[in-house]
Parts: C-alpha cells; sequence; structure tokens
C-alpha cells in the first residue's frame, strides 16, 4: 500500500467537503501546513493521510472541537497513523488526553484531566472501503494462547498398549 497515493479530491470525497474545507485544513494542520509546496503541482498523499484527516473531521465536526486546538496534536496524530504497524496490528484505541496545561496529547493509553477515546478500526474500514481495498484477513484471526489438553487426558484407546 505503499505506492498507493491519492490528492485533495479524494479527501474531498471521502469527508464530503468544499475545496475549501480541504485547503483550511492543509494550511492549519501540521505537519501539512508546514510541508513546501509548489505552484502548478499537486500534493500527494498516502493511505494514513485519510485515515488521518478522517478522525480530524470526526474530530471537528461530531465533536466540535476547534481547527486551532487540533492542530496542537495533530503532528503527533499523524505520526501514530503513519508509522508501520509491529507485527501488523494496530492499537485497539487511541487516546487523546488533556493535560492540566489544557494541551491535548496523543497516545494509546489513557491518562490526564480528560481523555478521548479514538477506535481505529471504523476509521479504517471506511478509508478502505473508499479506496477499494479489503481489510487484512489475518485480523480476524484469533491469534494468541490457548489452553491444551494435559497429555494424561489422551484417551487410552486411541493409544497402543504394550503386551
Amino acid at each position: 500500500m505503499a505506492g498507493l497515493q491519492y490528492q485533495a479530491v479524494h479527501i474531498r470525497e471521502l469527508l464530503t467537503v468544499s475545496r475549501t474545507d480541504v485547503q483550511r485544513l492543509l494550511s492549519t494542520l501540521p505537519p501539512f501546513s508546514a510541508a513546501p509546496t509548489q505552484a502548478r503541482t499537486a500534493r500527494t498523499f498516502t493511505i494514513s493521510d485519510l485515515a488521518f484527516f478522517s478522525i480530524v473531521s470526526m474530530l471537528h465536526k461530531q465533536l466540535a472541537m476547534p481547527l486551532r486546538v487540533i492542530a496542537g496534536f495533530s503532528g503527533e496524530l499523524h505520526a501514530m497513523l503513519s508509522q508501520p504497524a509491529a507485527s501488523n496490528s494496530m492499537p485497539e484505541r487511541y487516546f487523546l488526553n488533556q493535560g492540566d496545561d489544557g494541551k491535548w496529547l496523543v497516545g494509546i493509553d489513557a491518562g490526564g484531566v480528560l481523555s478521548l477515546a479514538i477506535d481505529p478500526v471504523p476509521i479504517w474500514r471506511s478509508v478502505y472501503g473508499f479506496v477499494g481495498l479489503e481489510p487484512s484477513p489475518q485480523a480476524d484471526l484469533q491469534f494468541g494462547l490457548m489452553a491444551l489438553p494435559m497429555p494424561s487426558a489422551v484417551k487410552a484407546s486411541n493409544a497402543r498398549r504394550a503386551r
């Protein structure tokens, strides 16, 4: 998926927003606000960027969080979404934690005065559905520890007996 690239029109379609709204997001939120641009050259975005903008849109529209507040932690959020997942898994939740000073921090654990939990699964599903990709079927497999019967519990009828 690293080779797939998207443009601002894809962000507009995913979020169902106007061109002006996308320009406002790009000019307000780090790391995009600090990224150099070239005239007459379209910016390109990754699938992680689409997930980032989906989360930002949810925070801004559904929770009425101002973009200037989101800009305070958007760099951390973008970095967290863009980093390669260890063992092909993602955290169960991302947390936005507000400290005593009122600043928001991004993490995978709850903490601080106020914490908002973000479930990444529906966000990634909507992004994957938008770009026409199927989520990894391995995500549905239940890997982990499991109990096995004790060796003495094996049925005697199946075992060979010495004569």
